[in-house]
């Protein structure tokens, strides 16, 4: 992203002939759009077969349900954050988009899926 927003930089200042406020603002969008590109990939899908799960907007795991020991949130209470996945290799994987309020909802297709 950093790299992105360099060069759209670096071509506005050679176009330009100099460092303007314009070539900044150009570089400063570039950047905008490039991290909501980025951002606008981060999310769980959950199907009767496997999770599938984009963190950080690089690309997707798919994790079968017959992987997935166990679903629960980092925090065992009220304030929890983050929804994880603990796989039977004993690995977590963070379900990125899945608030813990969600979690029953997990599970029930979790189990659906996985009959015994």
């Amino acid at each position: 992203m950093l790299a992105a927003t360099l060069v759209i930089f670096l071509i506005s200042v050679v176009s330009e002939g100099a460092l303007t406020w314009g070539s900044l603002g150009r570089a400063l969008s570039g950047l905008t759009a490039v991290g909501v590109i980025v951002l606008s990939r981060l999310g769980t899908r959950a199907t009767t077969s496997e999770l599938e799960t984009t963190g950080r907007g690089v690309r997707a795991r798919r994790i079968p349900w017959e992987q997935v020991s166990d679903l629960r949130a980092d925090q065992p209470n009220r304030w929890a954050e983050v929804v994880e996945a603990h796989l039977v290799d004993g690995s977590t994987v963070p379900l990125a988009g899945v608030p813990p309020a969600d979690l029953p909802r997990l599970q029930e297709l979790r189990q659906r899926a996985t009959p015994g």
